[in-house]
């Protein structure tokens, strides 16, 4: 099976998982030709609102866009007259929004567009705005200044996903994944290799089946991996918890400090350390790959 074909399949599921926005009555669309023979590139950049980007079908890219005003009335039409421009250079697609076009408050806008499997996608949601992208080959730059990031299915290139505050998801990110968020959770669930960091605030890290080297650094915030060793992991935590469980007769060499906290070992395969010790350095299964873990004020668990 090939790989077009198994996204394909799996955005069943992935339509389950991500639900589309709530579009009020009248959503305006527009669909543009944009060929098959080349890559799409989709660049946008908006004042705020709920983007969704999906693969739908090859050959065309479609703009759906839905805005109320500030009571509530329903203006897609106008918004997309001129609130919003669509611009087109065969298969590279620019949208941005016009600020100032309408009195008062700012319009609430969604916008979903329809890609073809080979596009990359690079979003931005200058204000506050939730950010979604399913089922495309990438890469995709992904960026909101208050709002969650999620995105999935992306078989082959690079992930990068940075929100001032909020929730980043990645799930099956075959290339690396990068996630950023000021304040906020980050999930990471069968990517490839991954770098995630909560720079400041609450918010944990939790990465389940990462497939090559893992980065993961919070402020406030717990860390839990629950993966197969295949790179290189380096784990962090200022004042929270770090918990990482393996498999039975992993080979790692392990390097954990926790300078205020403590280090617990629940693995028949390792030696037990001695009650509130603050250092561990040992060689597991005869070593291997490094596991290294740092916490300044947690405690970390090693299963």
């Amino acid at each position: 099976m090939t790989t077009k074909s198994t996204v394909q399949l799996a955005l069943a599921s992935a339509f389950a998982l991500f639900a589309s926005p709530a579009f009020a009555s009248g959503p305006v669309r527009q669909t543009l030709d944009v060929g098959l023979s080349d890559p799409v590139v989709l660049d946008l950049a908006v004042a705020a609102g709920d983007v969704r980007v999906a693969y739908s079908r090859d050959g065309e890219l479609a703009v759906s866009v839905s805005a109320q005003d500030a009571n509530g009335k329903e203006i897609s039409e106008e918004f997309s007259g001129r609130g919003m421009t669509v611009e087109q250079d065969g298969p590279r697609i620019r949208i941005r929004s016009i600020s100032g076009q309408f009195p008062g408050a700012a319009p609430k806008v969604s916008y979903q567009i329809e890609v073809p499997f080979r596009t990359e996608v690079r979003a931005a949601i200058l204000g506050t705005g939730n950010l979604t992208v399913i089922g495309i080959t990438g890469p995709a730059a992904l960026t909101t200044a208050e709002g969650n990031i999620e995105v999935a299915y992306v078989p082959r290139y690079r992930v990068e996903a940075r929100t001032g505050k909020g929730k980043i998801s990645c799930i099956r990110i075959r290339g690396e994944a990068y996630a950023e968020t000021g304040s906020g959770n980050i999930v990471l669930m069968e990517d490839g290799p991954s770098r995630a960091v909560v720079k400041s605030g609450l918010g944990s890290i939790e990465a389940g089946g990462v497939h090559g080297s893992l980065f993961a650094s919070t402020d406030k915030g717990d860390v839990h991996v629950k993966a197969v060793l295949y790179d290189t992991w380096k784990l962090t935590s200022g004042e929270g918890t770090i918990r990482i469980e393996m498999p039975p007769h992993t080979k790692f060499n392990l390097d954990a400090d926790a300078i205020s906290g403590g280090i617990s070992v629940e693995r028949d395969d390792m030696k037990k350390p001695a009650r509130g010790i603050h250092q561990l350095r040992q060689e597991v299964n005869g070593g291997g790959t490094l596991v290294s873990v740092h916490s300044t004020a947690g405690h970390i668990f090693i299963r």
